[in-house]
């Protein structure tokens, strides 16, 4: 039973690798398609791509990065954060003035299009003051507190989003709009806009496309990978131990089976020698059996000669010294007798002995049998627990194979994807820049 817990837990173990390595795999593919797309700045207008290379060329100097890539919020304001952003996700941090002319003239000369830059020493922001708003039902916050950035960009923070409110629905962010009357912009978890004025903008909106929605997405993905990588590691070593285990198993099965051997063959000569030690007590009974035969033949003829010198001596004077002879002879056999008689008590020891000898090497053979019994039982349990990883490990071969095959399919997928992704770039690249003609057209009636 403890052979095969041990078996069980270290196919589990298996199992639950694979699994991880699987998950660890499909993520580390995500990662690293994200990651791709970060780097080369998939959906964003070309101007910025272009500003971005030659960033990383040297180029132009002072560039910090895009608004998208140097904020960051809680998922569930990724969206609102998003719409209230629009084109400003992909306007341009820089150190000075200076910076943000030398990458527009670089633009220019290159006809790459149009970009928004963003100076730290020029731009400044503040933040609504009012009191009320924590107490308006479906309230979340003011904008700008919902996101996290470097302290370094806090006023470019709050110039992008220090006077929009974020509401939980529609229905909220218009009694927000009423009860201020309209003075500043009010957008929603879902993304639908209430301008200031009392304009509205809304209807449906892909979720987690958009460029800080992958940054949110890349950075959980990152942090998923790392833990399943942690726990992956902890797998393999927990069916290392298991392993090992079984391995220690089957060697205490090999060794039983060695002493098995042994223990038969100590058995064969234990038996060798019971029947030796048998056939000495047979001698010895019969060498008993004789001897008692024989003192009673001595005695009937000690008694004869005694009866003979009895008479002798009665009927013959004469015959005096060959009585005496005859009584001496007596007086021997007398004394041959009793020795005899401690020779049979020595050889009766002896046969008791050996008959204690012969109980204990029974009793010690019914012993080895039943040991034997038990290892064979072993060595059958152990067989079928062989065969039973053999089969699974052909099981795991053959689900390996098919995931193998999915895995290609489902590469060919992604190829074929971003490749449609490419055709699609310079749609999306005109209509960034028609919605940025749009947002700076709207900036402007605002103001």
């Amino acid at each position: 039973m403890r052979a095969d817990a041990r078996r069980k837990r270290a196919e589990e173990l298996e199992e639950q690798l694979r699994k991880l390595r699987m998950d660890e795999r499909a993520v580390q593919s995500r990662v690293s398609l994200l990651s791709d797309m970060e780097k080369e700045y998939e959906g964003f207008s070309k101007a910025v791509r272009v500003v971005m290379r030659e960033k990383s060329r040297g180029t132009l100097r002072g560039i910090h990065g895009t608004v998208a890539g140097l904020i960051r919020t809680e998922d569930r304001y990724t969206v609102a954060l998003e719409t209230a952003l629009g084109s400003s996700l992909q306007s341009i941090v820089t150190d000075r003035e200076e910076d943000g002319k030398a990458a527009i003239n670089l633009l220019k000369r290159q006809d790459a299009g149009r970009a928004t830059f963003l100076p730290l020493t020029a731009i400044r922001g503040t933040e609504l003051q009012e009191r009320e708003l924590d107490r308006m039902d479906g309230f979340e916050g003011i904008a700008s507190r919902l996101a996290e950035c470097d302290p370094a960009y806090g006023e470019i923070l709050r110039n992008l989003l220090g006077r929009t409110v974020v509401a939980e629905d529609l229905d909220a962010a218009i009694a927000i709009s009423r009860h201020f009357r309209a003075r500043f912009r009010i957008v929603t978890l879902d993304g639908q806009l209430v301008n200031a004025g009392g304009s509205m903008t809304g209807g449906s909106a892909a979720r987690n496309v958009g460029i800080l929605s992958r940054a949110n997405e890349l950075q959980h993905l990152r942090s998923e990978s790392e833990r399943i990588q942690r726990e992956a590691a902890e797998a393999e070593t927990s069916l290392r131990a298991a392993e090992k285990e079984l391995a220690n198993a089957a060697y205490s099965v090999e060794t039983a089976a060695i002493q098995l051997r042994e223990t038969q063959d100590e058995i064969l000569k234990l038996e060798a020698e019971l029947k030796q030690r048998t056939l000495l007590v047979e001698a010895v009974e019969a060498s008993l059996t004789s001897a008692e035969s024989s003192m009673g033949r001595s005695e009937e003829e000690a008694e004869r000669l005694r009866l003979a010198a009895e008479a002798a001596e009665t009927g013959r004077d004469g015959h005096r010294r060959e009585a005496e002879r005859l009584q001496q002879l007596a007086e021997a056999q007398s004394r041959d007798r009793k020795s005899i008689s401690e020779k049979l008590r020595e050889l009766g020891k002896a046969a008791g002995k050996l008959r204690e000898r012969e109980a204990a090497i029974q009793t010690e053979r019914i012993a080895l049998e039943q040991g034997i019994l038990e290892w064979q039982e072993l060595l059958k349990t152990y067989a079928a627990e062989e065969r039973e990883r053999a089969e699974s490990r052909r099981d795991l071969e053959r689900k390996n194979e098919d995931l193998r095959r999915r895995s290609a399919v489902r590469r060919e997928e992604a190829e074929q994807r971003s490749g449609e992704a490419a055709e699609r770039r310079p749609a999306l690249e005109n209509a960034m820049q028609e919605r940025q003609r749009c947002e700076a057209g709207r900036s402007k009636a605002e103001r």
